[in-house]
């Protein structure tokens, strides 16, 4: 009798931490990309563009605002954002509308859509080291390198609720996703990399993909772009 008791006792412990495990899960989601209508973070933008032709890089830096403008309802009838890009050159000009782009809470992820793209971008639980298929949703093209190169991603979450300085300002809980990395000595390098503050959403991005000859000591084509955040609501 005194052993069915204690494996009862057992069982009721592992469903209450099973249970608690998984309700923070969903609220640490849900508070590093919250999402409302009006929300809106705005970001300065450095770039470096290598020429393919030229192998000459272009760099340039802006400002970009995402807004979450409005909801809808998709063709799977799930309440959807309307995330709206706008870009401007400097404090000073007004912002132009550039991109439309979606966004959705589902039970277990958050999906984001850019370019006609979906994207997985936050997945429970929520847990150090946890991994998930980002890219699912795309599909490889022949005659899409772009495709092709996000094709099976494995998004890991690196770090959890440690603090982060970024230009003079502490953020005390963020998590780290990344994305995709890869080394291919003397021929490659990329790396895609956001950090999402509690309560704020992502505060940092950093998106590289260099390319090179194994004979030429420079990167001659591909991008490295970093956002940092500016302002939020």
């Amino acid at each position: 009798m005194k052993q069915y008791l204690f494996l009862f006792i057992i069982l009721i412990v592992a469903i209450v931490a099973c249970k608690k495990k998984t309700v923070e899960s969903i609220d640490t989601k849900l508070s590093y990309y919250p999402m409302a209508v009006g929300k809106y973070i705005i970001y300065d933008v450095d770039s470096i563009v290598y020429n393919d032709f030229t192998h000459q890089q272009n760099k340039h830096s802006l400002q970009v605002k995402f807004l979450y403008a409005d909801t809808f309802r998709d063709q799977l009838n799930d309440l959807t954002f309307r995330l709206e890009r706008y870009e401007r050159e400097n404090s000073n000009a007004g912002f132009v509308l550039k991109d439309v782009w979606s966004a959705k809470q589902l039970p277990g992820r958050i999906e984001v859509v850019e370019e006609n793209q979906r994207f997985i971008k936050f997945a429970s639980p929520v847990i150090l080291s946890a991994t998930w298929h980002g890219n699912t949703f795309i599909t490889p093209d022949l005659n899409d390198p772009t495709s092709k190169f996000l094709t099976d991603w494995e998004y890991t979450y690196t770090s959890l609720d440690e603090s982060f300085d970024l230009h003079g300002v502490t953020y005390d809980s963020v998590v780290t996703v990344l994305e995709h990395q890869e080394e291919i000595p003397q021929l490659e390098s990329s790396e895609f990399k956001t950090i999402y503050a509690k309560h704020i959403g992502p505060v940092y991005m950093h998106r590289k993909l260099l390319e090179k000859q194994p004979s030429d000591l420079g990167w001659q084509g591909g991008f490295d772009v970093t956002y940092f955040i500016n302002d939020h609501n």
